[in-house]
């Protein structure tokens, strides 16, 4: 075996365990008991409670993440015309789409009260991580 051979592949082995374990470390540290929280779970809010859309007034539409009042009332003003019989029908509204109305999913209801009693503000989400498939479309009406 060459010298460059054997340099090469020492120099991969070296790549490869550094980049496990820099992929290790996060669910390491996050694992120890008494370990500081990162930095995106410090930012991300575990809000319980969710959303009706059918029933909640603008205000409460805007405690979900990306709804600012001009879409809570584009939401309200849909809803009033045709009420939603699917959390999915969500993203029928002009400025959602199907990766969102996923994202939300489990904060959006479509009967009962709404019981979210804060701004719900996810993490952000990693390029690749799941995304609307292309066979997944709503009608439109």
């Amino acid at each position: 075996m060459s010298t460059s051979t054997s340099t090469f592949r020492s120099f991969l082995s070296v790549l490869v365990t550094a980049s496990l374990l820099t992929l290790a470390l996060p669910g390491v540290a996050s694992a120890r008991p008494g370990a500081p929280p990162s930095r995106s779970a410090e930012k991300a809010v575990t809000a319980t409670g969710v959303v009706n859309i059918n029933t909640a007034g603008v205000t409460e539409l805007m405690r979900l993440p990306r709804v600012g009042p001009s879409l809570a009332e584009r939401i309200v003003e849909y809803r009033t015309r045709t009420p939603f019989k699917r959390t999915v029908e969500l993203a029928r509204v002009k400025g959602i789409g199907l990766k969102t109305v996923r994202r939300l999913g489990p904060w959006l209801a479509i009967s009962g009260p709404t019981t979210l009693d804060r701004k719900l503000v996810l993490p952000k989400q990693k390029p690749g991580e799941a995304g609307a498939d292309a066979g997944d479309e709503v009608e439109s009406r």
